[in-house]
């Protein structure tokens, strides 16, 4: 395996395709004063109240296609979904979340009427990286639901993995890591589908 006897996270020694090894280091350089930012943003809403959870949420189409539009500007953003399973061979898409350099939000797929064409668009857009993380699920939810996969992508799963985090670290663990930052996990459990979406989930959500 890669970097046995060495720190998890040193790249230097894992003889790597120089351009996998360049790509990767790239991502998280950009990727890691992102997550410090957007920490910071969430202390600053708890304290100041600055912006309620709820006005993060997106369930109308006019407001869904403005942040598309503001997120096609990017160079990359993150993604992320929640689903449930339990009773259906599909995965029933409750929530997508997405961030960018200096704006995040949380679209909610249930709400009536509300139209997906513009994020199917951003997640075609070849000029925008897709970067998630364990993204197996959620390609395999956009997939039906687009007839496509979304592209590009960048997995930081996979990629950690490669660079000797061993095998499906997963995303708090690989955060509090390469940023010392701390990721509620308190809702991983939660019944997505129940609304009215509480404020709790709705900040854990776009944390997470």
């Amino acid at each position: 395996p890669p970097c046995r006897g060495q720190a998890a996270g040193n790249c230097d020694s894992i003889p790597l395709v120089p351009a996998i090894r360049i790509r990767f280091s790239h991502a998280i350089r950009n990727i890691r004063p992102c997550l410090r930012a957007r920490s910071r943003r969430r202390v600053a809403v708890r304290i100041h109240g600055v912006m309620a959870a709820h006005d993060r949420l997106i369930v109308d189409s006019a407001a869904l296609a403005a942040i598309c539009r503001q997120f096609a500007s990017e160079s990359f953003i993150s993604v992320d979904t929640e689903f449930m399973r339990e009773k259906t061979y599909w995965s029933r898409l409750c929530l997508v979340q997405l961030a960018g350099s200096d704006r995040e939000g949380a679209i909610d797929p249930l709400a009536e009427g509300i139209d997906f064409a513009p994020l199917y668009d951003l997640l075609s857009n070849a000029q925008v990286l897709k970067v998630f993380h364990a993204a197996r699920q959620d390609l395999e939810i956009f997939f039906h639901r687009m007839g496509r996969l979304p592209a590009p992508i960048f997995d930081t799963q996979i990629a950690a993995m490669v660079c000797g985090f061993g095998d499906q670290v997963a995303y708090d663990r690989l955060v509090a890591k390469l940023t010392g930052e701390r990721i509620d996990k308190a809702f991983r459990f939660t019944d997505w589908s129940l609304r009215p979406l509480r404020d709790r989930q709705i900040e854990y959500a776009i944390s997470d």
